[in-house]
């Protein structure tokens, strides 16, 4: 797997809520072979309970800046 990023973020109007967020190459394989891997399963069932709101995956595609 190859991850490019990970971020972690502070709402501004909500100072409590932090989101982490993850980038990865390539989306279809996080999609159809990360997300199903026995040790995801594990990661996501054993950290559940540290999330204030269920998690939520959104997939975002990239923004070319203006030139």
């Amino acid at each position: 797997p190859r991850r490019s990023s990970g971020l972690v973020g502070q709402s501004v109007t909500e100072p409590t809520v932090f989101v982490l967020s993850e980038g990865w190459r390539d989306l279809a394989e996080y999609r159809d072979k990360i997300l199903h891997k026995p040790y995801f399963q594990a990661y996501l069932q054993i950290s559940e309970s540290a999330y204030a709101r269920p998690r939520v995956v959104v997939p975002l595609s990239p923004v070319e800046p203006a030139p």
